[in-house]
C-alpha cells in the first residue's frame, strides 16, 4: 500500500489502521547500484518480501545516518530504518486496512 493508495483508502472511508512498532527485525538487503536495497524482513518470526520501496531518506543522529524506507508488501505498508552506528534495523511503523 503506497501512501497515495492510504490516503485514497481514507478518503474511501476505507478505516486504514497504524502502529507504532519500534522493534528491531531481521533485513535481507542488497547494496544496488543505486544503493541501499531492503528485499525482506522478519519480524515476529514471520518473514515479509518487500514488493515496492515508495520513499527513502535519510537524518542524522550524532556522527551516524539513520536511513528510513517506506515500503509496502500488498496490502500493507511499513516504515524501516537503518542505524548505521549500531547497523541495527527496527520497523518503525505499520499501516494495514482494519
Amino acid at each position: 500500500m503506497t501512501f497515495a493508495t492510504v490516503v485514497d483508502a481514507l478518503i474511501a472511508n476505507v478505516q486504514t489502521m497504524h502502529e507504532t512498532i519500534n522493534e528491531p527485525i531481521k533485513v535481507l538487503a542488497t547494496f544496488a547500484s543505486r544503493g541501499l536495497k531492503p528485499l525482506s524482513f522478519e519480524w515476529r518470526g514471520k518473514r515479509y518480501a518487500v514488493k515496492d520501496i515508495d520513499l527513502v531518506h535519510v537524518a542524522k543522529d550524532g556522527d551516524a545516518r539513520v536511513y528510513y524506507f517506506d515500503v509496502t508488501n500488498d496490502p500493507n505498508h511499513f516504515s524501516l530504518s537503518l542505524h548505521t552506528g549500531t547497523m541495527e534495523w527496527k520497523l518503525n511503523e505499520l499501516y494495514y486496512e482494519g
